[in-house]
């Protein structure tokens, strides 16, 4: 039951993630997609297209943090990922939670409120 934030060692850009499962369970599979010799299974893991556009294909060491921990909350959890994301902006995420948007010309709606990001 951890929100977590797996950063690239090299440059800083980092994921923000939450699992109810085990945070070494959740980390060995961001590590093994990321080690993946099977193209498909690797191309679903967070840091692939970061290193191919930033780091020249080559891998990099990953950092695990531990943001913090809610014991059977997953509504806690994900609205603490949610505004972690939200306030850190961190680059490798895909999500668009809590009206953050990657793209400067794209559009959030939160409730009956339309966010310009």
């Amino acid at each position: 039951d951890t929100v977590y934030k797996n950063s690239c060692k090299t440059c800083g850009e980092c994921y923000i993630g939450e699992t109810a499962r085990r945070i070494d369970e959740r980390f060995n599979e961001h590590v093994d997609k990321y080690m993946s010799e099977n193209t498909k299974i690797k191309q679903s893991a967070v840091f692939v297209q970061h290193i191919e556009e930033k780091h020249d294909n080559k891998r990099q060491p990953v950092q695990l943090d531990i943001i913090s921990q809610h014991p059977n909350d997953a509504l806690l959890r994900q609205t603490t990922q949610a505004l972690q994301i939200h306030t850190q902006k961190p680059t490798l995420n895909g999500k668009e939670e809590w009206g953050y948007c990657k793209k400067t010309d794209s559009r959030s709606k939160i409730g009956n409120r339309t966010i310009e990001c």
